[in-house]
């Protein structure tokens, strides 16, 4: 790895729970890399999560519980070039930043990796478990993931919290706004803890979550199954409401300001569904939507959807503003910066900046595939790859 190589950091402690039950092992005093700084910085626009790390410039899949994807802070608009590059083994990886601007990553076995702006990196220990999906950053800077059947809390002081999910989850956890979280599994199933890791229920999908859940301005909760089905949720875990899509869904909802629900099918279409559950529109774009391949929606609502080679601007009536043919597979989520400028990547190992208006900024070549990237403060762009690497970029 690039920089300081880094260390377990984690203490011994009572094995993890095993029988459905959250228990919470002791871990060291101190753990620097993950201690969460002081912040009386505004939460993100668009966001308002009172339980998310306030200051962080991008705390979870998406950016916020809305999924929005959405930074205040402004990208690269030139060129940018490589400041450094380190290993992480992982799959579809795709990071998030606290308020201390450390990078977190999925690391597979290795639990998650710590990375400081400058390349240092140690690993967080979260008891065991392959870690393949994005940390949710709790407000006391607790980093919340899935670890194979188990869902982690892992706190600063490294102690943590599991509880076992008895079927593998690969989801990225949300959290609401009372602190409880939220994460699917192949077992048809939404599950929801509470802060202290103890079951509070299980709603059953009827088919695979393989994506994350996401929370609406009313609190309500939304997630899509390979049933082809998009739910609505109360905090309760009572069914408010279900939409039939025209196919399955491997994506995560994606929320509106206004409380619009956005939902991509493996058939190439866009739905548009009120917060009532009523559909809006459906719009055919010219490619799939996969698994964690998110659309972004600018601040004036304007919807980025990358569907198969191509990204597709659509305004919120569902009516297509332009398109840019990419002329590979888009794989990655997108991310609209502070000014419009919309960021994303395919598999012909590129990352393109494109203007509001569907110009092209700039593409480079990365080497490898990205899958997720993270704006931070600084306007440093940091792209996670399909073939274990992260690419740090700068203007």
């Amino acid at each position: 790895l690039a920089g300081a190589c880094g260390f377990d950091g984690v203490g011994g402690g009572p094995p993890a729970s095993a029988d459905g039950g959250g228990t919470t092992e002791a871990g060291p005093a101190t753990d620097d890399v993950n201690v969460p700084i002081a912040s009386d910085a505004a939460l993100r626009p668009g966001c308002g999560s009172p339980t998310l790390q306030a200051g962080a410039p991008w705390p979870m899949l998406g950016g916020c519980v809305s999924h929005a994807g959405r930074s205040v802070f402004r990208g690269p608009h030139r060129s940018p070039h490589e400041i450094w590059k380190a290993t992480v083994k992982s799959f579809h990886p795709v990071p998030s930043i606290g308020a201390d601007d450390t990078i977190y990553v999925p690391a597979d076995t290795d639990g998650i990796l710590a990375f400081s702006p400058d390349g240092g990196s140690r690993k967080l220990d979260v008891g065991g478990g392959d870690v393949t999906n994005t940390p949710a950053i709790g407000n006391d800077g607790t980093l919340h993931a899935g670890a194979q059947n188990f869902i982690v809390a892992r706190r600063p002081d490294g102690g943590r919290t599991r509880y076992d999910m008895n079927e593998n989850v690969d989801t990225s956890a949300v959290l609401d706004a009372d602190g409880n979280v939220y994460m699917g599994s192949y077992a048809d199933k939404l599950v929801s803890i509470d802060p202290t890791g103890t079951f509070r229920w299980e709603f059953d999908t009827g088919g695979d979550v393989k994506a994350s859940a996401a929370i609406g301005p009313n609190g309500d909760i939304y997630v899509a199954s390979l049933n082809n089905k998009l739910f609505a949720l109360a905090n309760d875990g009572g069914k408010r409401w279900d939409y039939s899509a025209s196919a399955g869904i491997e994506s995560s909802p994606v929320i509106a300001d206004d409380g619009t629900i956005y939902i991509g099918t493996k058939d190439g279409k866009l739905h548009a569904v009120t917060p009532s559950g009523a559909q809006k529109w459906v719009f055919t774009a010219p490619g799939g939507f996969d698994w964690q391949v998110l659309p972004a929606l600018a601040a004036d609502g304007t919807i980025y959807a990358p569907a198969g080679s191509k990204l597709v601007a659509l305004r919120p009536d569902g009516t297509e503003i332009w398109r840019f043919d990419i002329g590979s597979t888009l794989r990655t989520p997108v991310i609209v910066d502070a000014d419009g400028v919309v960021f994303v990547g395919a598999d012909s190992n590129l990352m393109l900046a494109i203007t509001s208006t569907g110009n092209e900024l700039w593409r480079l070549d990365v080497g490898d595939v990205p899958y997720g990237f993270a704006i931070g403060r600084d306007g440093t762009l940091y792209v996670t790859c399909n073939n274990d690497k992260i690419h740090v970029l700068h203007e």
